[in-house]
């Protein structure tokens, strides 16, 4: 019986590959950006024939390489097959990243209305709208280590592209004529390669070589994406673990741990990139930099002439852009405010920002209370604080939600933290009783 089931799920799981084969096979041959949507039916045939885990994990993968609209058609239709199966799925716990998304996407609603270009404001309505149905599908399938292993995947994927861009330009421009391709901006697809280095330190059950050659395509892609914040990340990440860890490290894993450093040093000196990364951190806190004098000019030029105007309501959602170049005091027309908080105060106003602040106390304050207690996963924490510091700090200098795909990693990753302490909750009840003692107070005994 188990045979004949497994053959079954073998013969629907190589149909499905056939079917994404022949998708992208259409897609190069049309080769639009809107060619993309011929993987919207791919996604239902596989949440229907598998299920919609099946989809959504899929999707998980597909989101960092396919246009938001496409990632938005998408995730409805598996939204529209979980919903089918499961009309009750839909419970909004305000105190969660789901209430936070709910909470955003009303006030967007709000500020669309008065915004200064309600057609840009509208894209931005619908990222919030596509995100929270990827959202509620991420509560409802609760399944972290296939998310963790898609993520991975894909931000594996990425640093091929940008390894590849680094050492032969050719290649990355050949993947630029294919239009059905998206790839995030080298920031946004630095931020997510980092996120993804502390989920391949919890997925993997022991150090390998394997383990190691995937971490180091990491490291390398993400020093050749040329984003200097995520590489002073990068190896601040590196010493505090390595802080953490020295007293523990076995003899093995510190063989292995220098293989892979001397492995990357070889590679970075032979194609020139550790002068290439040495050249990119030396210019992080040179306020002569380009980059950062820009950034020090904006954010005066923010604060100073655009916030006082745009306080409450704001100027619109998507809309920085087109009303900054009425402030600018700068020749450079920035795409950003290159800072989360200043982006959500001028275009979505105080509220917005007070939210945004309250739900960010909220997440640090547990984040700090689980990662000092012993029942909770010590590497699943590292995820956590890696994802959420890089997102709060890095968004100081960054506007680190400017790429849906960015967004939802962030939501995703958070939203999978919350149902491991619900579920860490449940199991704890469960090993305990409840008694009185002869005071009268509660006790508990296993």
């Amino acid at each position: 019986m188990n045979k004949r089931v497994d053959k079954n799920k073998l013969k629907r799981t190589m149909l499905i590959i056939l079917f994404f084969i022949m998708a992208y096979l259409a897609m190069f041959f049309i080769n639009t950006s809107y060619s993309g949507l011929i993987l919207v039916p791919v996604y239902f045939i596989v949440a229907i024939l598998l299920k919609p885990d099946n989809a959504l994990k899929i999707f998980y993968v597909l989101m960092f390489f396919n246009y938001p609209f496409v990632n938005a058609v998408g995730i409805s239709v598996i939204f529209l097959v979980y919903f089918l199966k499961s009309p009750r799925m839909i419970k909004i716990p305000l105190k969660s990243t789901l209430g936070f998304v709910i909470l955003f996407f009303v006030i967007t609603i709000l500020t669309t209305i008065t915004a200064i270009d309600i057609r840009l404001a509208g894209n931005e309505l619908l990222t919030w709208f596509y995100i929270l149905e990827l959202i509620i599908c991420c509560r409802y399938s609760g399944n972290a280590k296939m998310a963790f292993h898609a993520i991975l995947f894909a931000s594996i994927g990425l640093s091929m592209i940008y390894i590849g861009k680094y050492f032969e330009f050719s290649f990355y421009q050949i993947l630029s004529n294919l239009n059905f391709i998206r790839v995030p901006d080298y920031n946004y697809s630095a931020i997510i390669i980092f996120c993804s280095i502390p989920i391949l330190h919890y997925l993997r059950s022991k150090l390998n070589i394997l383990s190691l050659v995937s971490e180091l395509l990491l490291v390398i892609g993400l020093v050749s994406t040329n984003s200097r914040g995520i590489m002073l990340l990068l190896i601040t990440y590196y010493i505090i673990l390595i802080l953490c860890n020295i007293k523990t490290i076995s003899y093995k894993k510190l063989c292995l741990m220098i293989i892979a450093i001397v492995g990357f040093i070889i590679v970075a000196e032979k194609s020139n990139l550790y002068a290439y990364f040495i050249s990119q951190i030396s210019t992080v806190f040179d306020r002569t930099h380009f980059s950062n004098r820009v950034r020090i000019d904006m954010y005066k030029n923010i604060i100073v002439d655009m916030v006082p105007h745009y306080l409450l309501s704001g100027v619109g959602p998507n809309n920085f852009t087109d009303v900054y170049s009425n402030y600018s005091t700068i020749s450079f027309q920035p795409n950003h405010a290159h800072n989360i908080y200043l982006q959500i105060l001028v275009e979505e106003g105080a509220v917005a920002l007070a939210v945004l602040l309250i739900y960010f106390f909220k997440w640090a304050n547990s984040i700090i209370f689980y990662f000092n207690s012993k029942k909770f996963d010590k590497e699943y924490m590292k995820i956590m604080v890696t994802v959420f510091s890089t997102f709060t700090l890095y968004g100081l200098i960054e506007y680190v939600w400017g790429d849906s795909r960015c967004l939802s990693l962030f939501l995703v990753i958070m939203t999978l933290y919350e149902l491991q302490i619900g579920k860490m909750k449940r199991n704890f009840d469960k090993s305990e009783i409840e008694v009185k003692d002869n005071a009268g107070s509660y006790v508990y005994n296993k």
